[in-house]
């Protein structure tokens, strides 16, 4: 009897052993399945991330080609509206200097030679102080057009600095 107590001990702890063999496989098994659909989650997780980073990306781009090209678009209409004024105030200058050139030549031809000099002065007088106000009010705009460049420039730039800092943050 004390043989057959052995041999059935010894079935038990092999039948035993052969349990927590196939246990241990089937862990295996389940833990190999449990890492690949991690796996299989990283990844989707990573690729929705990279298609989020395109689109901020495509979006940054869009809106610094979107904000240069209004620059510029401003930039030419203020440009153009200053050459405007300039050659309406010229044209009107013109007009005001023809009519009153003519107008004194038919009042006296005789006294022309005296009185040219003095009117040409009370004449060019306002014209060149005209003119210098001009040349100051285009000076003027080309530095307001300069601040107003550099300011955008500047926009830009940081506008590029924060995609590349999104991109980075992102990766």
């Amino acid at each position: 009897m004390n043989i057959a107590l052995i041999i059935l001990l010894v079935v038990v702890m092999v039948v035993a052993i052969f349990i927590v063999i196939y246990q241990r496989r089937d862990a295996d098994r389940r833990l190999q399945e449990v890492r690949q659909d991690a796996d299989k989650r990283v990844e989707e997780v990573r690729l929705e991330a990279e298609k989020r980073l395109r689109e901020v990306r495509e979006d940054a781009d869009k809106r610094v080609e979107e904000t240069r090209r209004n620059a510029q678009q401003a930039g030419r209409e203020a440009l153009d509206a200053q050459q405007r004024v300039f050659r309406q105030t010229i044209d009107e200058m013109k007009a005001s200097v023809n009519a009153t050139t003519q107008k004194m030549l038919t009042e006296s031809r005789n006294d022309f030679s005296e009185q040219s000099s003095k009117r040409l002065d009370e004449i060019l007088t306002p014209f060149r102080d005209k003119l210098k106000e001009m040349r100051e009010s285009m000076e003027a705009g080309k530095v307001s057009q300069t601040e107003l460049r550099t300011s955008l420039e500047e926009q830009i730039k940081l506008l590029l600095q924060q995609t590349r800092l999104t991109a980075e943050s992102a990766d």
